[in-house]
């Protein structure tokens, strides 16, 4: 599944729920748990490190956590100085974290039923 289709997912999900505050969370959230692509050339070329390349560490549960990070903290200040409709931005930062938390997770769960095998339990 692509990135996009992630995103559309998490603003999907955000606003069924009745949560429109927290759909750019969630939607940056689903989206950022791809950013390993950008280490794909460093990574796969090399066997040993095959938990680094395209759906490895960050496609587990610990790694959408630490993914779920940054995306909350670019957005919240970033949505906190104006630059997006407080519609679809204005949720307190706990909220927001917890719903880029659930757009990881939301990731995550799309992935698995598309393509088992994610090492959701890595490193162990």
């Amino acid at each position: 599944m692509d990135s996009l289709t992630h995103g559309l997912t998490a603003a999907i999900v955000a606003y069924a729920l009745g949560l429109p505050g927290l759909t750019l969370f969630a939607v940056a959230g689903s989206m950022i748990v791809d950013a390993d692509v950008l280490f794909a050339r460093a990574f796969d070329r090399n066997p040993e490190r095959y938990l680094f390349t395209h759906g490895g560490i960050a496609h587990s549960l610990a790694g959408g956590a630490v993914m779920a990070l940054p995306a909350w903290a670019v957005v919240a200040p970033a949505a906190g100085a104006g630059l997006f409709p407080p519609a679809i931005s204005g949720a307190a930062l706990p909220a927001a974290f917890a719903a880029a938390l659930a757009g990881a997770y939301l990731h995550l769960g799309l992935d698995w039923l598309a393509c088992p095998g994610l090492p959701l339990f890595a490193p162990r």
